[in-house]
């Protein structure tokens, strides 16, 4: 898939190229998930040295690469440049909106959860961006935020770490790590009883004392190594209290049921299709 992917992109520049619109143009290409490590459909693919995969809350999960092209929109300078600062797929929008086509930032629609962060990606200023709410989960009672350098993520069984298992590198490093972790419950906070008793948290993230908490420094450690969040208990009701903040003004989850007619297995098809 990435083989046919790259190709396409390479003839879609290519067009632009030759038909002279190139100089006129921006490429912006994001992935929207970690690789499926553990196997996919048939796919696998290692984050190392992150920890997950597709589907889960660790940064194999959701940090993802990358990058903008294009022709003279992008100073010479710029180009090759890598940028480590905290952006977030929704910023696409007022990023392309007002930095790239210049419609004013009055003209979008009001109280956007994005940021215009053109000028940053191209003099590699700071970040708008301080946080970013990563997910909250209602059937599996996941959450997750990133808030500066601090993540917090509830409800997560154990991460593992994927890769080349001939990879010595690799092994070393899973092995080191899974053993070195231990898990940090609720109940083992002494906060809490106030976490537990916190109705307007526990109404929009369902806390119990058995639920695992981690909290990492996530720019220190971005393996997720080492879990903190005995250590920095403040910072853990600080972020809980961000995720219930999130969660109050989100639209309700709709998970409709299994339907069979949208599986092509049952259709005589060999491909997904629009079925209602």
């Amino acid at each position: 898939m990435i083989s046919a992917l790259d190709d396409g992109i390479g003839n879609i520049t290519k067009i632009l190229q030759s038909t002279g619109l190139w100089d006129n143009t921006v490429i912006i290409f994001t992935s929207d998930n970690g690789a499926p490590s553990g196997g996919f459909n048939g796919t696998a693919m290692t984050n190392f040295p992150y920890k997950g995969e597709k589907g889960q809350l660790w940064e194999g999960g959701v940090h993802v690469p990358a990058f903008v092209g294009g022709g003279a929109n992008i100073p010479f300078l710029t180009r090759g440049v890598k940028y480590d600062g905290l952006l977030h797929a929704m910023d696409l929008y007022p990023t392309i909106a007002s930095g790239i086509a210049n419609i004013p930032e009055t003209s979008l629609p009001p109280n956007l959860d994005g940021y215009n962060v053109w000028n940053t990606l191209l003099n590699g200023g700071i970040s708008p961006r301080t946080e970013a709410l990563i997910h909250i989960e209602p059937i599996f009672n996941w959450t997750g935020i990133r808030s500066t350098d601090w993540k917090l993520l509830t409800g997560m069984p154990p991460g593992q770490y994927w890769g080349m298992m001939n990879d010595t590198e690799y092994v070393q490093h899973s092995s080191e790590i899974l053993t070195n972790e231990q898990p940090i419950l609720v109940q083992d906070l002494s906060i809490a009883a106030d976490i537990l008793t916190n109705e307007t948290l526990l109404r929009v993230v369902p806390l119990t004392a058995t639920t695992p908490i981690y909290l990492y420094n996530i720019t220190a450690d971005p393996i997720e190594s080492n879990n903190v969040a005995k250590i920095y208990e403040s910072v853990v009701t600080e972020l809980l209290d961000r995720i219930a903040y999130y969660a109050q003004g989100a639209v309700p989850c709709r998970y409709p049921a299994p339907d069979p007619n949208g599986n092509p297995a049952e259709n005589n098809r060999t491909y997904w299709f629009s079925w209602e």
